[in-house]
């Protein structure tokens, strides 16, 4: 369920272009206590999955359409 409430504001730290899925990776330390890899995350309205969590760095995958 969606709660509507906006914990924090994170950073882009880094976007990896490949062929066709991307890695995005997000600096948003309050987040990235309370997650784990599989769970969504509304990344400015878009839910993206996460793929990996290194200390305060969120990593998802995105295409183009993302």
């Amino acid at each position: 369920m969606f709660t509507g409430i906006i914990t924090e504001t994170g950073r882009v730290s880094s976007f990896v272009k490949n062929n066709r899925i991307h890695r995005i990776a997000v600096d948003a330390p309050k987040t990235s206590k309370g997650i784990s890899i599989g769970d969504s995350v509304a990344v400015d309205g878009a839910c993206l999955t996460v793929v990996k969590i290194i200390n305060s760095l969120i990593t998802f995958d995105v295409m183009d359409e993302t």
